[in-house]
């Protein structure tokens, strides 16, 4: 949705709060001008219904919200694994470390040693959910 794409490039945190949409300013410096902001509120507020449904299908996939923060902030897709640099995920050879994420391309160890990477396309790698095995 569009909304939630622009609050999240002016440095908003889009989330559901149980059922409710919430939105809190956490960029770097000042907060924009309200002109900016509250036409995108209200298209939020019209278009609820296919902006929680966004954000539980996000939630669900095991994306965080600085995963989303990131991408807005740098404006590249690839930008959503920054948050997981170091950290376990899950690439189509299986599990693995994230240790570097450059444009559209990444670099996983993978099969428990660190010093075997693979590079594998930054799309094709995705945060370990609840419950994977990992």
């Amino acid at each position: 949705m569009r909304a939630i794409d622009e609050l999240r490039r002016l440095g908003y945190r889009v989330e559901l709060d149980g059922g409710e949409i919430v939105c809190r300013f956490i960029g770097i410096g000042y907060e924009p001008d309200r002109e900016r902001v509250v036409p995108l509120l209200q298209e939020l507020k019209a278009g609820k219904a296919e902006a929680v449904a966004q954000l539980r299908r996000e939630t669900a996939e095991g994306w965080p919200p600085e995963s989303f923060e990131a991408e807005a902030r740098f404006g590249h897709w690839a930008a959503r694994l920054y948050p997981f640099l170091g950290r376990r995920v899950l690439t189509p050879h299986g599990p693995g470390v994230l240790h570097q994420v450059i444009e559209a391309r990444c670099r996983v160890a993978v099969g428990g040693d660190p010093e075997r990477t693979i590079e594998v396309p930054a799309e094709l790698v995705r945060p370990l959910k609840a419950g994977e095995q990992g």
